[in-house]
């Protein structure tokens, strides 16, 4: 979670760190406060707890202090002090037991020195009571500064809470960055810069997480999703950038073993936003509160419908490319059941419903297929409304849907594939329709994708 290596390909060694002036200037001012016994960083998996922490270290070590590091984990937390085996004496004066143990450390670690010596321990709350009952006798004790970082949503030792509640510690929550931060991180990050479209699209996808912004253009970089068009990096469409990387670090930042929020969070990949009617029926209860404390699940207002979304879009991609094609299918057929038995007053349920249906492998009528690209392609999503208009010509063939198609091809910049399907029977056509089909003949013969 903390590796901050650069791209492979990219210029520099090492990610910036943007947008976090402020927290590091806290986290200072805390350890020139002698009455303080340290922070806690709080935040979302993959928003740079860690990176913070060792930038904190790294500067209080600049300033004279003692660096001392650890990291929790579930495996190590089966054994008394199992993160903190490096800092333990190998060989205790006393022979107390783990009392003995703990006041031997203390006493150690907070010798007399010029500065505070500074224990960091990352991932805290992975911690055995043990190493819990260490970190709370050192902040009583006052023996040492304190750099820990805490996952939002996490079960949290009493111990350690007590460390902000009774005010030893200042708790310091870290947000996901804003997006010209965002902005920022790619472009000092990547050496060049991306066009409009391409920004918008990380941007989405991390939605602030600068682990998942990396590791997007590092899977970008390696599929060729992110490449140089004319001197300007160029993110293409589609769900191919998911590198086993990728996937494997997603899913480690999530930590997701219960399978009942495991399919909350299937249901809401292949249908990211999700009214919140259809959430009631579809999604169990508890799986998803529990999701939403983890901060894997948000809920947010789209217009005037409430819906719900992963808080991290690119969770979603990285969930569909590993779930089995049986089970996105099944899900899909649940998503087009339930929207076909409610009212569907909005514009964009039409394109749901035929898009569910369609990747349920339910029968769609070319009709169906047909209005469903139109809307698709009147919010720019071209490669949804190709795949629409391509089943649409499969489901009956007609002039239509080929036109359909070509306007699509164009607007994806394929002029050649365009012209190749535009219909050649126009026979009782509206004037509409011959005005459509005449712009994208010019766009054919001139090579404009516009």
């Amino acid at each position: 979670m903390d590796d901050s290596r650069a791209p492979s390909g990219n210029p520099g060694d090492v990610w910036p760190l943007v947008g976090r002036d402020g927290i590091l200037a806290q986290i200072d001012e805390a350890a020139a406060e002698p009455s303080v016994c340290g922070v806690v960083l709080v935040g979302a998996p993959g928003v740079g707890r860690t990176r913070l922490a060792r930038e904190a270290c790294a500067r209080l070590a600049r300033a004279g202090s003692r660096i001392a590091w650890a990291t929790a984990t579930r495996a190590a937390a089966s054994v008394a002090f199992g993160a903190l085996p490096h800092l333990i004496p190998r060989s205790p004066e006393r022979s107390g037991g783990a009392l003995d143990v703990l006041q031997q450390f203390a006493d150690r670690f907070g010798a007399a020195q010029q500065s505070r010596p500074v224990l960091a321990v990352d991932d805290a709350h992975l911690l055995d009571s043990a190493s819990v009952a260490l970190i709370h006798h050192l902040a009583v004790q006052g023996r040492g500064f304190l750099v820990i970082t805490l996952r939002s949503g996490a079960p949290v030792p009493d111990a350690l809470r007590a460390l902000w509640k009774e005010r030893m510690a200042r708790r310091i929550e870290v947000p996901a960055l804003p997006m010209e931060h965002v902005d920022t991180l790619l472009e000092r990050a990547s050496g060049g810069s991306f066009d409009a479209i391409s920004r918008g699209r990380l941007r989405d996808l991390c939605a602030g997480n600068p682990l998942v912004l990396r590791e997007l253009v590092n899977a970008g970089l390696e599929s060729g999703t992110l490449r140089p068009v004319d001197g300007i990096q160029h993110w293409a469409q589609g769900s191919d950038y998911v590198t086993d990387r990728l996937a494997d670090v997603v899913e480690g930042q999530s930590g997701v073993s219960d399978p009942r929020i495991c399919a909350a969070l299937e249901v809401l990949a292949c249908a990211d936003p999700l009214d919140h009617v259809l959430v009631e029926r579809l999604l169990d209860d508890a799986a998803l509160v529990e999701a939403e404390r983890r901060q894997l699940v948000v809920f947010d207002l789209s217009g005037s419908r409430l819906v719900a979304r992963l808080t991290v879009p690119a969770y979603g991609q990285v969930i569909q490319v590993r779930m089995p094609s049986s089970r996105r299918r099944a899900i899909y057929r649940r998503l087009a059941d339930a929207l076909a038995a409610s009212p569907m007053r909005r514009a964009d349920d039409i394109l749901q419903l035929a898009w569910w249906r369609l990747q349920g492998g339910l029968p769609v009528t070319a009709t169906d297929l047909l209005a469903a690209a139109r809307r698709a392609a009147a919010t720019l999503d071209f490669e949804v409304a190709e795949q629409l208009a391509v089943a649409a010509r499969k489901a009956g063939r007609c002039p239509r849907a080929d036109l359909m198609l070509a306007e699509v091809l164009t607007a994806r910049g394929r002029h050649a594939e365009a012209a190749a399907v535009l219909p050649r029977t126009v026979n009782g056509w509206e004037e509409r329709d011959l005005a459509r089909l005449a712009i994208v003949r010019a766009r054919v013969r001139f090579g404009d994708p516009r």
